[in-house]
């Protein structure tokens, strides 16, 4: 899914890769939909190349930290559902 609109983004659970590449420019938060199956995987992408201005957040647990912020221009980061929180597998 390629997401270039303002705002932030609700997943809808049928995406693999979300990659952001917003035209207008604004942190962005992605919150996952209410059910995750265990073993859900998604990758995020800053495919703009400007998450160091603005950050892409995942609302949720991962690995221990609570709604983590990426602000690395063009981070990567593929995360799996394990039930309780998600983990960075890539």
């Amino acid at each position: 899914l390629l997401f270039q609109n303002s705002g932030n983004y609700s997943m809808t659970g049928s995406e693999d890769v979300i990659i952001v590449a917003k035209t207008i420019p604004g942190s962005t938060q992605i919150t996952p939909q209410g059910f995750i199956p265990v073993g859900y995987v998604v990758a995020i992408k800053d495919g703009a190349g400007n998450a160091a201005t603005n950050p892409i957040q995942f609302i949720g647990t991962v690995d221990g930290t609570v709604n983590p912020v990426y602000n690395a221009n063009y981070i990567s980061k593929t995360l799996m559902w394990n039930g309780v929180q998600w983990n960075v597998i890539g």
